[in-house]
């Protein structure tokens, strides 16, 4: 019970909060009427500016041709456009046939140009969380760079101290670190002594990267199953091995050169669906791949010596590594970080410390809608602790903002009044992300363009693929896409009768996505039948059935509307993807209680359930509205096995984790049904 103090104090708070939101009202709508009459005056000026109607064309015209189209199939490739990159890289050819190659060119072009950057610790202090657990903090220096010339020295030096230690062309070389300038100079020196390179996750855990090696043949010199004895050599050491061995007649050997059908990389998928598959992507598949993303990938809002690029993805997966070496094609400067440590509130950093995004400033990076979704949270949580004012403000300029670029036109004026702080946060110079590995939701899509003043191009591939096959161009502003074809890549759709989706659907085709081209993947190691079974030809393309369902759009552009995998009969097709629901974990009240409690508190699960069935009943049919869920306090990371490091659902392993639980929902369900049946008998029968 209330003392009569508290009592009056409450009635008083609550009257505070009142007037602070009537007054934040009425200040909010005082801005807005003035900026209405600042529109009317500076129209004419703007339209002159920013010329709308080059936009509403350039983002509606074709970017893709159908070349080919039946009942049963229809396939697009990439309309022919002029790309200085991509031309300059072609009239080279044959010369540039390997990444060695590749990288020679990168280096006799950018030589003295910045290249690699990394951050040296200064210290590390341990500290314990809330919940108990141990953090390490780090206190990080400012970046430091080798150029391209002393990135090629210590390629060479690292090629060399391998050959010294007896490793031999077209051996296999396995590489289990975390993404770093480390691990690219170490690949380039595998590439450069005609190795295969075996990339492995760093968190697949030990049965997955125990597969890998094993199915790699990774085997001691003698084949005997116990290794006598195990040399540990670091980085350092094997860069001061092959500095102490360099001899010139060992660069003149033939037999340590790649060819473009050598296989370069066994990459191993993420293993969402089982055990992992090494994918067999020879040097001409990686170029092929890095070729492509030359037109959409590189950032084309900024001239190649100003562009800096975040780092912080697997190097072990496709996305990254091929985004890399284009990125070194073009010169743009690399700088390495993590995703602990990108931005100030990092788990990694210092209270009070510089993230890794504001120390480097980066103009691009790429990210996967989990990264994306954290930024989206993050931005909203801090916007609603600055008051009712300052979140009306934010909430009237972002929706200005907003529409006004649907339109064509920018707002100069507000972008650094308002959003020049929001940008800060990843460094204030970004003007490219790159989006990729699974869909980004339109309303995260929208929310980050406008906000962070930055373009947002979301594309799709896979690692069969050597990475991107469609991409968004930078003057596309659709939202909801994956972007048109990429040049190299023929993109089929292909009726899915079980399915009901076909080319000759009547709102648009729909099917299948099969990737077709040199981009395509050799087959997948060790694993003769299950690459009999997802590769084939036809009229001499190589050609890889990806197993998501798409939707060609007028302006060949492609939406990922289903995956095979994702559908399970119950009577009905249900798309599994939409059972999980990720929620944003901070409180609007503080409730007092351990968050597992909250989660588990029958009364909050059935407020959580009411008020996702009410939204999803706007959106999707009845039997697919949920009927019971489960409210899970522990994050979906890499490390609790549940996502691949690609942040990909492990549908396999999150099923075998809750079967328990689903068990137990669909019993709850099954003895409601019973009751109601019984209570709708007449009595006595």
């Amino acid at each position: 019970m209330l003392r009569k103090n508290e009592f009056f104090e409450e009635i008083d708070n609550g009257a505070k909060m009142t007037l602070n939101t009537v007054v934040a009202k009425v200040a909010v709508t005082s801005i807005q009427i003035f900026t209405h009459l600042f529109d009317l005056v500076t129209l004419p000026i703007y339209i002159l500016a920013y010329q709308p109607w080059k936009y509403y064309l350039d983002n509606n015209r074709c970017r893709a041709d159908t070349i080919q189209k039946d009942d049963t199939s229809l396939t697009v490739y990439s309309k022919p456009f002029s790309c200085k990159i991509r031309e300059k890289i072609l009239s080279d050819f044959p010369h540039i046939d390997t990444i060695n190659n590749l990288m020679n060119h990168a280096i006799n072009v950018h030589g003295s140009k910045q290249c690699l950057g990394t951050r040296p610790i200064l210290s590390i202090d341990t500290v314990q969380n809330n919940d108990g657990r141990l953090l390490t903090k780090h206190e990080l220096a400012d970046y430091k760079w080798l150029s391209y010339n002393d990135v090629n020295e210590q390629i060479q030096s690292f090629a060399h101290g391998l050959r010294y230690l007896g490793f031999q062309p077209r051996e296999k070389f396995v590489i289990y670190a975390e993404t770093s300038a480390k691990w690219l100079i170490s690949a380039l020196g595998c590439f450069r002594n005609a190795y295969t390179l075996v990339t492995v996750y760093t968190n697949l855990g030990e049965d997955g990267v125990a597969y890998s090696l094993n199915q790699t043949d990774a085997k001691n010199d003698d084949g005997s199953e116990q290794a006598s004895e195990v040399n540990v050599y670091s980085f350092t050491e094997v860069i001061r091995i092959g500095v102490s061995s360099y001899s010139p007649d060992l660069d003149c050997y033939e037999s340590w050169k790649a060819t473009p059908e050598d296989i370069a990389i066994i990459m191993y998928t993420s293993g969402s669906t089982g055990n992992p598959k090494g994918a067999l992507l020879s040097h001409a598949n990686i170029l092929s791949g890095i070729l492509a993303c030359c037109p959409y990938g590189c950032n084309l809002l900024v001239p190649p010596e100003e562009d800096r690029y975040i780092a912080y993805l697997p190097l072990a997966h496709i996305f990254e590594f091929t985004l890399e070496m284009t990125m070194i094609l073009r010169g743009t400067s690399i700088g390495y970080s993590g995703p602990n440590t990108l931005t100030d509130a990092g788990t990694m950093i210092k209270r009070g410390h510089m993230g890794d995004a504001r120390a480097l400033k980066p103009t691009s990076m790429i990210a996967v809608p989990v990264i994306l979704d954290r930024i989206f949270k993050g931005i909203q949580f801090k916007v609603s602790q600055e008051g009712a004012f300052k979140e009306s403000l934010f909430t009237f300029c972002y929706q200005y903002r907003s529409m006004w670029r649907k339109w064509g036109f920018d707002t100069p004026i507000m972008n650094k009044l308002i959003f020049k702080k929001v940008r800060e946060s990843l460094g204030g110079e970004i003007q490219s992300i790159i989006g990729g590995g699974a869909p980004l939701s339109p309303e995260v899509h929208d929310f980050l363009e406008t906000v962070l003043c930055v373009k947002i191009s979301q594309g799709y591939g896979l690692t069969e693929s050597c990475g991107g096959i469609t991409l968004c161009h930078y003057d596309d502003y659709h939202v909801g896409e994956v972007g048109y074809p990429l040049p190299g890549a023929y993109i089929k759709l292909v009726n899915w009768e079980e399915g009901g989706y076909k080319v000759n659907n009547s709102t648009a085709p729909r099917g299948e996505i099969h990737v077709g081209g040199n981009v395509v993947a050799m087959g997948y190691y060790n694993m003769s039948e299950k690459t009999k079974e997802s590769f084939y030809e036809k009229d001499g393309i190589r050609w890889f059935p990806t197993g998501d369902i798409g939707q060609l759009q007028p302006t060949g552009a492609f939406k990922i509307i289903d995956r095979k995998k994702d559908l399970k009969v119950l009577g009905k097709f249900i798309l599994l993807l939409t059972l999980f629901v990720h929620t944003n974990n901070h409180a609007e009240e503080d409730l007092n209680r351990d968050f597992s409690t909250i989660c588990s508190d029958p009364e909050i699960v059935k407020i959580f359930l009411k008020t996702l069935q009410v939204y999803s009943a706007k959106k999707l049919e009845k039997f697919e509205i949920p009927k019971r869920i489960l409210l899970e306090p522990e994050p979906w990371t890499p490390d609790c096995g549940l996502v691949t490091a690609a942040l990909k659902l492990k549908r396999r392993t999150i099923q075998e984790k809750y079967q328990e639980d689903i068990d137990r929902m669909y019993t709850q369900l099954d003895e409601e049904r019973h009751v109601k049946s019984m209570a709708s008998f007449p009595s006595g029968k």
